[in-house]
């Protein structure tokens, strides 16, 4: 109920959410820049003045083009309303995200007591090797990570039977729901699993580098893991784009066919 007076929100507000947004950013940044030189951060002020900057000069770049990305915002928003069965793929989304991660931690914890030779009290005699945990990082990460985007694709491919052929994707249980969401799981399926092991090996590659620097705070370990944040970043921006545009290029096939 929430998401769909969040919709019918964003349609009629849309340009105004975007102002919004880009003016958040901006004062975000300016308060940060302040609080840093309060409590006497001089680097972390500069860092603030200089984002808030950057946040300014791409606002004003932006800002004529406001409208074309409201009408992009509205139609998006349209699309999913005209097909809000969409959102019980996403709800079970989550439900299985919970689900796997508690079987997740129950199989982690088993294993780590089955090799440390732990006992009742949690003390363990053997040091767990550190590619099995990574293994078991990689194993979660790529699971939560494929059934992330089996929704994103079949939200991509709903989206995109709405927009060539509207009378099969207008309803809440429409066939461009359904076959969407078959696609994602077959002919979709390969693409998804090999973009998302991707993404997968370097948040496992992140987290570890995290590890290493909570224990040792080490200036190479922070860039290390700054710089293996923004690889990820990348990798899952062109994993959406990739998903969304292959599903919607299969969509048009299947509908023309």
């Amino acid at each position: 109920l929430f998401s769909s007076l969040v919709l019918g929100f964003m349609i009629k507000f849309a340009e105004s959410l975007i102002k919004i947004a880009l003016i958040f950013n901006i004062i975000v940044f300016a308060l940060t820049a302040v609080a840093s030189l309060l409590v006497g951060a001089l680097p972390g002020a500069l860092m603030g003045f200089f984002l808030c900057g950057i946040a300014a000069y791409y606002a004003c770049s932006v800002w004529n083009r406001i409208p074309f990305a409201a009408a992009n915002l509205v139609t998006a928003v349209t699309a999913v309303q005209a097909n809000i069965g969409v959102a019980f793929f996403a709800y079970l989304s989550l439900v299985l995200l919970f689900g796997w991660s508690i079987w997740w931690m129950l199989s982690l914890t088993s294993t780590l007591y089955v090799l440390g030779d732990c006992n009742a009290d949690g003390e363990c005699q053997n040091e767990v090797n550190g590619v099995v945990i990574f293994l078991f990082l990689i194993s979660y990460y790529w699971t939560a990570q494929v059934i992330t985007n089996v929704v994103h694709v079949t939200v991509a491919g709903t989206v995109g039977s709405w927009w060539f052929v509207p009378a099969e994707a207008n309803g809440c249980c429409s066939p461009a729901v359904r076959d969407s969401y078959m696609r994602s799981l077959t002919t979709s399926f390969g693409s998804i699993c090999l973009g998302s092991l991707i993404v997968a090996i370097i948040q496992a590659l992140k987290e570890s580098v995290h590890a290493m620097r909570e224990n040792n705070d080490s200036f190479i370990a922070c860039c290390a893991e700054c710089l293996i944040g923004c690889i990820e970043s990348l990798v899952e921006y062109f994993n959406k784009w990739a998903f969304g545009t292959c599903s919607t290029l299969l969509t048009r096939s299947f509908l023309t066919s």
